[in-house]
């Protein structure tokens, strides 16, 4: 059977104008106490919602030692809604999508982005009064902690806090997508994956909780645990501090933060019988200035075997693009960076420098990176990198790598 999918897109078109012309002519009384005149149709209560997108281009080149270079560019559009509140009760969406401009080499942009359109946001959300109790159910973005991976979740999240600032967040997800963006350094769009899809045991469900402990006004401690049946048990807490060093100059902050994780295995035997339970961790400490800032820090997982990015659990690189952090399931490998920011006046520069070795390919590698955003006149922004690295030995091969977006906001 053929399909013929103009005349599909022009029934969606015909029923999508139907649905609105229809909804618009309904009222809707957003509190039935207030007075009769306050009612107005559904129409103009979803004028009164929150719009907001972005549409722009953007580019990207690799050039790598003794291969070939993949290079493209590509036009974007993202935009997303969310309705006015109604007795604590918000709903919104968002999508994005992407068109091929150019490609070095013909499947350039179909790795990257392996799909042209995604909807990335379309949930429901509530939020009682003292903005204490809230919960939200759909897909959105809901990765709060060091130990779950992905740009948008769908799922169900329910959060609730203090007035003094302790917070508990629940989640469980069933569906996410690694990577939805536009962005210059080619994440892409990888398409949305049942959690379950990581391996032929592995559970339907996947559950984060987080806590949020402040300990007086300048640290914190924010334990985590994340959980999918016969994936992973990865837990830990997350240590921040913010210290006033006025001494240095005026407004200056001392900021720490330590992320210690357990990798627990769950794999069973007959998947992965070498799998055991592994544990790392990244500490960074430096001085925010205000326009500018300087930090260095470490990162390491144990000489244990296991796969620490399973499925919709995270590994949290600190640097841009070097992929020997982890390699592969044997991990074992520490990495020394530093990072700065320089703010001159609308341009904001990021630089990083990072060294470490992978000690279960006996391969040392060096980083440098320089990130930009520069806000241009009339709601224009230019983002992008320039990444440079190189390997000791040839477990991948050196490159340099550039991109950009140029993008206006509505």
């Amino acid at each position: 059977m053929t399909i013929d999918h103009s005349s599909l897109g022009r029934a969606r078109s015909a029923l999508l104008t139907c649905a609105v012309g229809a909804v618009s002519s309904l009222t809707f009384a957003a509190d039935s106490q207030e007075d009769p005149n306050s009612i107005k149709t559904f129409s103009d209560f979803l004028a009164q919602g929150t719009a907001s997108g972005q549409v722009g281009v953007g580019a990207n080149y690799r050039i790598n030692d003794n291969a070939s270079d993949p290079g493209l560019s590509w036009g974007y559009v993202q935009a997303s809604y969310i309705t006015p509140d109604w007795n604590g009760f918000t709903a919104g969406g968002g999508f994005l999508g992407v068109g091929e401009i150019w490609e070095n080499h013909s499947g350039d942009f179909s790795s990257v982005f392996q799909e042209p359109f995604d909807v990335q946001q379309l949930f429901l959300e509530y939020q009682n009064e003292p903005k204490t109790i809230g919960a939200a159910l759909g897909r959105k973005s809901m990765a709060v902690n060091p130990g779950q991976d992905g740009d948008y979740q769908q799922g169900v999240n329910f959060q609730a806090s203090t007035p003094e600032g302790f917070s508990l967040t629940l989640t469980a997800i069933n569906r996410w997508i690694k990577y939805s963006t536009y962005n210059y350094d080619t994440h892409g769009i990888t398409g949305w994956e049942d959690v379950s899809d990581v391996y032929p045991e592995a559970g339907e469900v996947y559950f984060s909780a987080t806590a949020d402990i402040p300990i007086g006004s300048q640290v914190s401690l924010s334990p985590y645990f994340n959980y999918q049946e016969n994936v992973m048990a990865f837990y830990g807490a997350t240590f921040d501090s913010s210290i006033p060093v006025n001494s240095i100059a005026e407004g200056s902050l001392w900021e720490t933060s330590l992320i210690l994780s357990i990798y627990d295995n769950q794999v069973s035997a007959s998947i992965q019988p070498e799998y055991e339970d592994a544990w790392g961790g990244l500490f960074e400490t430096g001085l925010d200035l205000g326009n500018y800032g300087l930090a260095i820090g470490t990162y390491w997982i144990s000489d244990d075997t296991i796969d620490t990015g399973a499925g919709a659990f995270n590994i949290f690189d600190p640097l841009k693009e070097d992929d020997l952090y982890p390699f592969n399931d044997q991990n074992d490998f520490q990495l020394y960076y530093a990072k700065g920011r320089v703010v001159l006046g609308d341009l904001t520069l990021y630089p990083a420098i990072g060294i470490g070795r992978n000690y279960a390919l006996e391969s040392d590698s060096l980083e440098l990176d320089l990130l930009f955003e520069y806000q241009l006149p009339g709601n224009f922004e230019l983002e992008g990198y320039l990444v440079y690295v190189d390997f000791e030995r040839d477990v991948l091969p050196n490159f340099l790598v550039g991109g950009f977006t140029l993008g206006y906001g509505f």
